[in-house]
């Protein structure tokens, strides 16, 4: 299966890509291993972050791609803590 760096995956998918089970990628996002955006009660997560688990991110992409945008943390809820850490430390080095 070809992970698509701009494609949004459940945990159940990226259990398959990574041939672990469902409840271990549960596990390994809540650690802050995984990069994972919880939405509801599901977890999802963008092709790009799985690719950077194993340094398989484009290098070289076309002009003006690939640039993230810094979300404002302030004005999202952030849930509490997950793992022994908040989300704004888990993301902060994005």
């Amino acid at each position: 299966m070809e992970v698509q760096e701009r494609t949004i995956y459940t945990t159940a998918e990226v259990a398959r890509i990574l041939k672990l089970s469902p409840v271990t990628v549960e596990r390994k996002i809540r650690r802050g291993e995984i990069p994972a955006t919880k939405i509801g009660r599901q977890y999802r997560l963008i092709g790009d972050d799985i690719l950077g688990l194993f340094g398989w991110r484009k290098e070289t992409r076309e002009k003006g791609e690939g640039k993230r945008k810094r979300l404002n943390l302030k004005s999202y809820h952030l849930g509490g803590v997950i793992g022994g850490l908040s989300r704004r430390e888990i993301y902060e080095g994005r």
